[in-house]
């Protein structure tokens, strides 16, 4: 359906988030500080391709590349 342009890919993002209930989340509008972005090492960032976004009350909120690759993780 992307490949006939008969969806755009917002559209599919959006499809995603709401299916995972989930929100999208703009990362080049985001103002992500330093202290968040290393609660995550680099390496697992880049493996898992997650992103902080934000810390409040001790829960962190972060961002998915793509919701159903990811595994559940403990910590």
């Amino acid at each position: 359906m992307l490949a006939n342009k008969l969806v755009r890919p917002a559209d599919v993002t959006q499809a995603k988030a709401a299916h995972f209930g989930a929100e999208v989340v703009d990362l080049n509008a985001a103002k992500i500080t330093d202290e968040v972005i290393a609660t995550i090492p680099r390496h697992i960032a880049r493996k898992y391709r997650v992103v902080p976004v934000f810390k409040h009350e001790g829960s962190l909120t972060v961002a998915l590349a793509d919701p159903p690759t990811l595994i559940p993780l403990t910590v």
